[in-house]
């Protein structure tokens, strides 16, 4: 059962919504679209990229000394069709996290945590 369908079930049991939004913890708002709601909220789905097979020769290859242009040359001969950009893209990030040592973090959006709950 998800967050929206409790909220139009306690709200039609006579509980306010600045209650509701206390009890969940979300904005009054967001409790009254969940209200106004004739549908469960979709999920997005999330599209592979390109680069997506090869992430892991761009993560080997980055950290070992060659530079973004010789891992794009590699990896289009290997048959990737993306741009020089998302594997620039790719490697800046992954700099950023080695260089900060930050721990990969789940975020998820309120629709996907509305279907988790």
């Amino acid at each position: 059962m998800t967050v929206d369908s409790r909220s139009t079930k306690a709200y039609l049991q006579d509980k306010n919504i600045t209650e509701l939004s206390k009890q969940y913890q979300l904005d009054w708002r967001i409790i009254k679209k969940y209200i106004d709601l004739k549908s469960p909220p979709f999920n997005q789905r999330i599209i592979a990229k390109p680069i997506d097979q090869y992430t892991d020769e761009v993560i080997r290859s980055e950290p070992a000394g060659q530079t973004v242009k010789s891992i794009y040359h590699s990896i289009h001969k290997k048959g990737h069709q993306g741009t020089y950009s998302s594997i620039r893209t790719l490697a800046q990030i992954k700099r950023k996290e080695r260089k900060h040592d930050t721990k990969p973090t789940t975020l998820l959006s309120r629709r996907k945590l509305s279907a988790i709950i």
